[in-house]
């Protein structure tokens, strides 16, 4: 996991070459205020998923993984709080549907810590790390985000 602001360009400059072009590709499409959707930059390798939600009680999400997919994810109004482990889960997922949607979920996340991020504050999640989004910082709220997903395969030098 990586935290960082999106205007922190010795960050931001920590991530590969490829993955901050796609950022930088999201950024411009965030400042044309974009309806919600999905927005392609390279196909099925890299798109953005504009989302417009409400955060719920942290008890009534499940923490997840993907396996294809990098989640770059911003929040561009209101506020979110993120569940994390530092460490890869070394159980199976409870729910697991890796092949179909690139998602599995776990029922419980031993160790998770949590982060809040509010408008202009941007996460990344690699495949595999086990996150917990859409909670609640305080009470549930609307929450408008973009996420870029990018295949990791893109990433490997």
């Amino acid at each position: 996991m990586l935290l960082a602001h999106a205007e922190d360009q010795v960050t931001l400059s920590l991530l590969p070459a490829r993955l901050r072009d796609y950022l930088q590709q999201m950024l411009l499409l965030l400042q044309t205020s974009p309806a919600p959707g999905r927005y392609p930059l390279d196909g099925e390798l890299a798109f953005v998923l504009v989302c417009e939600e409400m955060t719920r009680p942290i008890d009534t999400l499940r923490p997840e993984i993907h396996a294809r997919y990098l989640d770059v994810q911003i929040v561009l109004s209101g506020e979110e709080r993120y569940g994390y482990r530092p460490q890869r889960v070394q159980t199976s997922p409870d729910d697991e549907r890796l092949a179909t949607q690139d998602l599995a979920f776990y029922e419980q996340l031993p160790g998770e810590q949590f982060v809040d991020l509010r408008p202009g504050e941007l996460v990344v999640f690699l495949p595999g790390e086990p996150h917990r989004p859409l909670c609640a910082v305080t009470q549930p709220a609307p929450v408008r985000k973009a996420i870029l997903k990018v295949d990791a395969s893109l990433l490997v030098a």
